[in-house]
């Protein structure tokens, strides 16, 4: 019989559970998602007034696989958006009144 071994996870999250993130599609694979989508669109309009079940189940599939290489996408462009703002938003930003160090040092040894 063979033994089958558990290998420990590696990495810095080790022994903790990863984040449920959606992972963010690229865009070749978008690309190829709408180009299909648009091709079934376009080969079911060719039969439009001989077979009208083929073209609507053409402009059916065509519209699903447009939506399913679409929304993923926007989807995973406006959460990096929101994450970029998030981290903007939160980053502190001096009053005007504070003095930094470089004033302060600047009238440290100004003085002399």
């Amino acid at each position: 019989m063979s033994k089958v071994y558990h290998v420990p996870p590696q990495g810095p999250n080790r022994g903790q559970q990863q984040q449920n993130t959606p992972k963010t599609p690229s865009l070749g694979v978008t690309i190829a998602k709408v180009a299909v989508g648009a091709m079934f669109i376009v080969i079911g309009l060719e039969d439009l007034f001989t077979d009208f079940s083929g073209t609507m189940i053409g402009i059916i599939i065509g519209a699903a696989l447009i939506a399913w290489g679409l929304i993923p996408y926007r989807e995973a462009k406006r959460r990096q958006q929101a994450e970029e703002t998030e981290k903007i938003l939160s980053t502190p930003v001096p009053d005007f009144d504070e003095e930094d160090e470089a004033e302060r040092l600047a009238k440290k040894y100004s003085g002399r």
